[in-house]
């Protein structure tokens, strides 16, 4: 894996977080029912003619720039795309849409989680298509489009996926929310501080490789309150977690079946999608989007859905299946294998997202 560095010159709309209007109508509808006549209402209030000046001042530094959007575990939330849409539209540089190029994949969700745990639950994004990615990027400078930097986790982790394939992030783009994300010196010394005072003993600078600004405070403010043996115990068996990440070579070992028929029904905003599972001999399975679903124990079940390229057929689609599997193992950082049962099932899809039609 390669070493990545978080851009420090990052534009949002507003440094403050609006809670007001993440609760209203078009804010949700946005978010949850890919409504891009919501989302373009969004941007038209958080994004003014002095940031496009900003960003177009921004442009003039970076060569062949092009906006990627930051994906969605759930392919619902337009607000990224709607604006760079916007910026595209202004200025004429090209956007991609990052939920066609990349599976997000998590654990848990971060809506789901209190702000003092998300960094220990980071998405991963995995490419769709390897070749289609280096094809689309090869020689651009990325600029990723995000709707809020609230610790700037997900744009981390999307930097951490484009630097292992040797594409070159350059700033960062949102609507509202923290645009540090790079850590600072005096970060990492109040880490070390915080670190020696509750006796743990891991690398405060090696941390800060794995974290971004915001993500370092809310972990000092964790580590500081851990008062009991029990909270101190925990908290440092998830700082090691995010030292090291499980590994999976081989899957030898865990079960794998190839789930039932089922249906199930997708609200896409103005659109519905109906999504059937099939079975059938692997060679009879059309490349698509997958469901992966992981048992560990008796009641641990994690869900996450997957794109496989219709390029990629028999062998070559099954060891794409198995990669995928193998990252979503590694967020999950079971203890061992034993007891892991994998169900994996076939989503077909009987119309397609409007949003794809929007990329440039």
């Amino acid at each position: 894996m390669s070493a990545f560095i978080l851009p420090n010159h990052n534009i949002v709309g507003k440094s403050k977080i609006d809670k007001a209007i993440m609760k209203s109508r078009d804010w949700i509808s946005a978010k949850e029912n890919a409504d891009l006549k919501a989302a373009k209402s969004i941007i038209g209030l958080k994004w003014s003619n002095k940031k496009l000046s900003e960003f177009e001042d921004l442009l003039k530094s970076i060569d062949n720039p092009i906006l990627l959007t930051v994906p969605s575990s759930s392919r619902k939330n337009v607000l990224p795309i709607a604006l760079a849409q916007k910026l595209y539209t202004e200025t004429g540089i090209p956007f991609a849409i990052g939920d066609k190029h990349f599976d997000a994949i998590h654990n848990k969700q971060s809506k789901h989680l209190p702000r003092f745990e998300r960094a220990f639950h980071p998405r991963e994004y995995i490419p769709v298509d390897t070749g289609q990615l280096k094809k689309l990027f090869h020689g651009k400078n990325i600029i990723i489009v995000d709707d809020i930097l609230t610790s700037g986790g997900s744009v981390k982790q999307l930097i951490k996926t484009l630097t292992d394939h040797d594409i070159k992030t350059k700033s960062v783009v949102a609507l509202m929310g923290e645009r540090r994300l790079e850590v600072d010196q005096k970060s990492i010394a109040r880490l070390k501080q915080a670190l020696k005072k509750q006796k743990i003993n891991l690398s405060a600078t090696a941390l800060a490789q794995c974290l971004t600004r915001a993500e370092i405070g809310t972990i000092i403010i964790k580590i500081n309150n851990a008062r009991s043996e029990n909270a101190r115990n925990k908290v440092t068996g998830q700082l090691q977690g995010i030292l090291q990440k499980g590994n999976f070579k081989d899957l030898g070992g865990i079960a794998i079946s190839w789930g039932d028929k089922s249906s199930e029904r997708v609200d896409k905003g103005d659109e519905s999608i109906s999504e059937k599972v099939q079975t059938g001999p692997t060679s009879d399975r059309d490349s698509g989007r997958f469901k992966i679903e992981v048992t560990l124990g008796k009641n641990e079940v994690y869900k996450t859905i997957i794109n496989v390229p219709r390029t990629i057929k028999g062998d070559e689609k099954n060891k794409h299946l198995e990669n995928k599997t193998k990252s979503f193992l590694r967020i999950l950082k079971p203890d061992n294998q034993k007891g892991i049962k994998i169900k994996i099932t076939k989503i077909i899809n009987k119309t397609y997202q409007k949003t794809n039609e929007l990329e440039r």
